[in-house]
């Protein structure tokens, strides 16, 4: 970590050092005063007093910013250590952060490819649905197709009315009997006929048709 100024992350570790700076000139002082008044009695001069409490006074400034530097580089390592302690909590919160980034664009991408193969889901049921529709269409017209060119066995019907004129044909049944009248009241007689076995008439429009006990009739 770099500091820029005294004002800056450790303001104590500078004052500090100030006062490292001026103490040691202090006692450099001292020391040449000292040598200065060698070869008298010095002891007794006030002059070498002073210095010498002034050096004392010097030293013991210096033994306690030098206890005081001692405490602000432990601080200082202290911060530095929990800074770096810090760093590697933030790394490793960043790196599951990464993790869980990779695990939610996985995500993403099996959600974008869960939805493309729904809408091709959506797409083939749509075609199924078209499928059935064309098919109960085709039989829906086979049925229709089968009633206007079917006819019973049973029953009296009005050609051109009640069916389409035409050639039919019967598989007969014992006892199948089948007329033809040109008139609604039965008094013109065109066919009239009995048959245990296959049967086949042609109509026209305008006649009546009438048929007893036989099979299905059949267009053809």
């Amino acid at each position: 970590m770099t500091t820029t100024s005294p004002q800056g992350t450790h303001p104590r570790f500078y004052q500090r050092t100030w006062v490292i700076v001026t103490a040691t000139a202090l006692l450099a002082l001292a020391v040449g005063g000292v040598i200065g008044i060698q070869g008298a009695d010095a002891t007794s001069d006030p002059k070498y007093k002073a210095q010498t409490e002034s050096l004392n006074a010097a030293k013991s400034e210096l033994a306690f910013t030098k206890a005081s530097l001692g405490d602000a580089q432990d601080s200082l390592a202290d911060a530095e250590d929990k800074a770096a302690d810090l760093e590697d909590r933030l790394k490793t919160v960043e790196g599951h952060l990464d993790e869980r980034k990779a695990a939610l664009r996985k995500r993403e991408a099996d959600l974008k490819k869960t939805v493309v193969a729904l809408r091709d889901r959506k797409a083939l049921l749509k075609e199924a649905r078209a499928d059935v529709r064309e098919r109960e269409e085709a039989v829906t017209a086979a049925e229709e197709l089968i009633a206007e060119t079917t006819v019973p066995g049973d029953g009296t019907f009005q050609v051109g009315v009640d069916i389409e004129r035409g050639l039919y044909q019967s598989a007969g049944r014992t006892g199948c009997r089948y007329t033809v009248f040109g008139d609604a009241n039965g008094d013109d007689v065109l066919l009239d006929k009995t048959t245990p076995g296959s049967a086949s008439v042609s109509l026209r429009d305008g006649t009546w048709f009438v048929t007893r006990g036989c099979a299905e009739w059949t267009r053809q």
